[in-house]
């Protein structure tokens, strides 16, 4: 595990043959989302026109 966390690959042999290859955990790049990114993308994001309508199954619930 050692050498692993060091970023080397480590092969686990079993009668002299691989079985398992362990890798380090390369960390991701990363982009952050700006304001306004998807604008321009159709059908990217899709919102039902009535959205914000009460379901059904809470009309009982309400005034």
């Amino acid at each position: 595990m050692d050498q692993v966390e060091a970023g080397n690959d480590v092969y686990i042999t079993r009668h002299g043959k691989r079985v398992a290859h362990m890798v380090p955990i390369r960390p991701e790049s990363v982009r952050k989302a700006t304001f306004g990114c998807a604008k321009g993308e159709p059908g990217r994001f899709f919102m039902a026109e009535d959205f914000d309508e009460p379901l059904d199954d809470f009309k009982a619930y309400m005034p």
